[in-house]
């Protein structure tokens, strides 16, 4: 009766007359009837209340893409979507939309399972084929490969997403496009790599943000200037912690510094990923002298994220997702952003590599038929609506990829979006649309023989170029070269990018 009640007085009045006409003339009857009639009028309401919301969003929304709801959604019967994700802060935040949409919609309701990222695709990828997986789940752009152009996923409905407003409201989304050029889903974000700093930490030494200085020489002798050490000569205070960000997926530190010198990293016909050039190795190197040289950091300290959050490090590298992480599990840290470093201090050829972060919601094709069409009417209802994608990216960190909501004053706002705002346009987002999976673990010969075993930087690189040359030349006899997508070379500032020589 209280959801009755809120429902009724958000329409007009001679709504409400209407329904309490009815519960009089039905009470004189049966009370099971009672049951029947209110329900059908709880209904109409709902779909007034809808109209007036949905009539609003799109009367205000400067995105070219405008939300055009199917109708009641599952004909108004009772329905649970279930929804998978990794990623706390999003989740927190997509939980907040769920509800508004079964505000608007009270026959829907979702049930939302967090899986950690380390299992996540194993789950999905095992799950879906056998029809066990979500109605709905988050993607990430390293699986466009596997997921897009091996089948797992539904194509979005042209009736829903007309392909013209959507690549008009998100440009980046053409780059992404699945089999015969259908939107499988949508890059919402662009992120890239940040310089967090402790704004009390900077202020304890008469600094602020400005002070970071913009290339890496100067900032390698900030860092020395800020790192304190204990009676022993260990480091006590890191003044540049990148423990945890050394080499991964080549998307740490030194990758970032190799894309500074204006390389790509595959070869013109996209059959192999060169590590073995001497950029590249130099860039790894300047890494393990943080530690071994210049003492910013010890190898055995404590990783930069923890280390960030106990006011032990004065500046980290991490990408930009990390701002919902701090908000969400550290919202007392007085943090602060600032641009990452080029080698010049400009940011031209390339200001490093990013990706499309935030992405969207995915429906697997194994989702019953039945659900689709909700699944798809929520998606369009989110991503057509400027109040979300605003949170979006809030959440997340990162500036939308949708130009009318550039110059919001809540993300003009925001320290993060404002700090990766310059760089964005020399960010190369579309570096390895569909490599194999299987590179990270060729890239692992750099991270564990360097960073764990010691191993001499050029000798490791060359382990894994012997790796990935392995996994590369197999994973694309598997699915074949027309099967196998890369767009390092759709980069906007192309024509400044060369093929460093290949030492393998």
């Amino acid at each position: 009766m209280a959801i009755a009640g809120a429902l009724v007085a958000a329409c007009q009045p001679k709504v409400v007359e209407k329904v309490v006409e009815v519960e009089k003339e039905v009470t004189r009857v049966v009370e099971q009837e009672v049951v029947k009639e209110q329900v059908v009028e709880k209904t109409v309401v709902v779909e007034k209340v809808v109209e007036k919301v949905v009539e609003k969003m799109v009367s205000d929304s400067p995105l070219p893409w405008k939300y055009q709801p199917l109708g009641t959604p599952n004909d108004g019967k009772p329905i649970t979507l279930t929804y998978w994700d990794w990623h706390a802060p999003r989740v927190e935040m997509m939980e907040r939309w769920f509800r508004q949409y079964t505000d608007m919609y009270p026959n829907v309701t979702f049930e939302v399972t967090t899986i950690p990222w380390s299992d996540f695709w194993t789950k999905t990828k095992a799950s879906i084929p056998a029809g066990q997986g979500p109605d709905i789940q988050y993607f990430h752009q390293n699986n466009h490969q596997t997921f897009v152009y091996g089948g797992l996923l539904e194509p979005y409905p042209e009736e829903l997403f007309p392909k013209t407003e959507i690549l008009e409201t998100f440009p980046m989304t053409a780059e992404w496009l699945g089999p015969d050029g259908r939107v499988f889903w949508i890059p919402t974000g662009a992120m890239t790599a940040l310089i967090y700093y402790n704004k009390d930490m900077f202020e304890a030494e008469g600094l602020t943000g400005d002070d970071i200085p913009t290339t890496w020489d100067e900032f390698l002798d900030f860092a020395k200037s800020l790192t304190q050490y204990d009676a022993a000569g260990r480091v006590s205070v890191s003044g540049f912690d990148v423990n945890g960000a050394e080499a991964g997926n080549t998307s740490g530190v030194a990758y970032f510094m190799w894309k500074n010198y204006g390389h790509w990293k595959w070869d013109e016909d996209y059959t192999r990923p060169c590590y073995a050039q001497q950029e590249f190795i130099d860039s790894l190197q300047w890494v393990v002298d943080l530690k071994e040289k210049h003492k910013v950091v010890d190898p055995d300290f404590l990783q930069l994220t923890d280390a960030f959050a106990a006011n032990m490090a004065y500046m980290i590298f991490q990408w930009s997702w990390y701002t919902g992480d701090l908000n969400l599990n550290n919202p007392e840290l007085n943090y602060g952003c600032r641009r990452v470093p080029t080698l010049t201090g400009d940011f031209a050829p390339c200001a490093g590599n990013g990706s499309p972060d935030p992405q969207s919601i995915v429906v697997p094709v194994t989702t019953p038929a039945e659900r689709k069409p909700v699944c798809f009417d929520l998606i369009a209802y989110l991503y057509s609506n400027p109040d979300f994608l605003v949170d979006n990216a809030l959440t997340l960190g990162s500036p939308p990829t949708a130009p009318a909501l550039l110059n919001h004053p809540l993300l003009q706002s925001d320290e993060s979006i404002v700090a990766a705002g310059p760089q964005s346009e020399w960010v190369m987002y579309t570096h390895e649309q569909g490599s194999p999976l299987a590179l990270e673990e060729a890239t692992k010969y750099i991270q564990d023989g360097i960073f764990l075993s010691g191993m001499d930087v050029k000798e490791a690189v060359f382990k894994a170029q012997e790796e990935s040359d392995r996994l590369t030349a197999d994973f694309i006899k598997e699915v074949g070269k027309e099967n196998f997508h890369v767009a390092e070379r759709e980069y906007r500032h192309a024509d400044q990018i060369t093929f460093g020589e290949c030492l393998m």
